[in-house]
């Protein structure tokens, strides 16, 4: 299989075949500049396409399996991104991955994990598994032992993340590998006054056993092992979990718009794009955009695109500066599959779910009922028709009280029905 017919398998094809993934280990030297340049890319701000995430997530796996060390300043550079795009590259066990992709590719740099790990604004996540990784390495003589039980000292003496943060998980479990005895009592400290929210009973069982164990068998790797603290061998176990990004059981025989509505995974995507760097802040979050096509498709006059689109877009003129003219087709056809949907569910009287989430329900509520009256102010006139019937002025009105702060006491509280309706994407 040829480098060309890798990448699309990888990216384009995902998820790829077994026999597509074990030929990019085979060619995992020629994927390194792709995934350094993604990577890059990614870092500076870009909001790289579905296909390059794709690329990015198995090709991470193959040139890990192949042992391929060139391709460290990628590991590096994932250090750099926030929660937001390493779920979107990686999925939601990103830290995980981090994990054993550093483990694998490691050969000398502890200077770029622990600049990364002294960072504040580096993931949590991401700091947590990195005392993990370096608890290994300093077990194994790779890194000096010294400079990371120094690290441990400086990060609870100076207070390196705030309380709760997930990252004094990470250095209470490097205490724990390494059996530094003496540091316990800081971590006991730490279950008591709430910085380490390790304080069910059972968790601080599990810790203290993991400290004797480290105690009485410094010599044996079982201890990291068990806590899944291992280097990636095997590309195909990116293929053996469910895919993280699987679409919810759609009734797909009554629904009109089955064939062209947006995945999960596009709906991702363009949620992160939309709240990305690359726009300015005015630009429509997704419940606010769904809101807004729901009233122009359903509104008494046509809106042309050209009058819609800086709307979605706020201030900006026309449209975003997108990466290129891939990008900027990709999105528009976003755009018009989603309007799509909205307009074929509604003509055949299919239910309408409106992209509002359970874990962000208050917010998403008032978003998508700023969009669409954002949609009914661009044709006020010609709704004032249907304000005329009294029905149809008080579903608008109610959808109007949704809009404000949700910590507005004036604000209504979604019904029922609403939050049943609220998607989980």
């Amino acid at each position: 299989m040829g480098l060309d017919e890798i990448r699309l398998a990888l990216g384009r094809q995902a998820p790829p075949s077994v026999a597509a993934l074990q030929a990019a280990v085979e060619q995992a030297a020629a994927l390194v500049p792709d995934l350094i340049e993604l990577v890059e890319r990614a870092r500076c701000g870009s909001t790289l396409l579905p296909w390059q995430e794709n690329l990015v997530f198995y090709g991470l796996h193959a040139v890990a399996a192949a042992n391929e060390r060139t391709a460290w300043p990628a590991l590096v550079g994932l250090l750099d991104l926030k929660e937001w795009q390493l779920k979107g590259l990686l999925g939601e066990d990103y830290s995980s991955i981090v994990l054993q992709v550093a483990l694998t590719l490691y050969g000398g740099d502890a200077d770029a994990l622990y600049a990364a790990l002294e960072r504040r604004v580096t993931d949590p996540g991401i700091r947590w598994v990195l005392f993990e990784v370096l608890a290994r390495l300093a077990w194994e003589g790779q890194t000096d032992h010294h400079r990371l039980t120094a690290l441990i000292d400086r990060f609870d003496a100076e207070a390196m993340a705030p309380p709760g943060d997930a990252a004094w998980e990470g250095w209470a479990s490097a205490i724990g590998l390494l059996g530094l005895r003496d540091r316990a009592g800081r971590v006991r400290e730490s279950w008591n006054n709430g910085r380490l929210l390790l304080n069910d009973e059972e968790e601080q069982a599990a810790w203290l056993e993991l400290l004797a164990t480290a105690e009485e068998h410094p010599d044996d790797p079982n201890r990291f092992v068990e806590w899944g603290i291992e280097r990636l061998t095997d590309a195909t176990v990116c293929l053996q979990d469910d895919d993280p990004w699987d679409d919810e059981d759609k009734d797909e025989d009554s629904d009109p718009a089955a064939s062209f509505c947006l995945t999960d995974a596009e709906r991702d995507w363009l949620d992160d794009f939309l709240g990305s760097d690359e726009l300015l802040p005015e630009a429509m979050s997704l419940p606010c955009l769904d809101g807004f096509f729901t009233a122009l498709v359903i509104g008494p006059e046509p809106v042309m695109p050209s009058e819609y689109l800086p709307e979605i877009w706020g201030t900006t003129p026309g449209a975003p500066e997108f990466e290129d003219s891939e990008q900027a087709e990709f999105v528009t056809g976003l755009l018009m599959r989603h309007w799509n949907t909205i307009a074929a569910r509604i003509e055949s009287g299919y239910p309408i779910m409106p992209l509002i989430r359970r874990h962000s329900l208050a917010i998403d509520v008032s978003e998508w009922a700023e969009g669409f009256m954002c949609g009914v102010a661009l044709r006020e006139g010609a709704w004032r028709t249907l304000f005329r019937d009294r029905q149809g002025a008080s579903i608008v009105g109610f959808i109007a009280s949704l809009g404000g702060e949700p910590d507005d006491e004036d604000a209504m509280a979604p019904p029922r029905e609403v939050t049943d309706a609220a998607e989980q994407w």
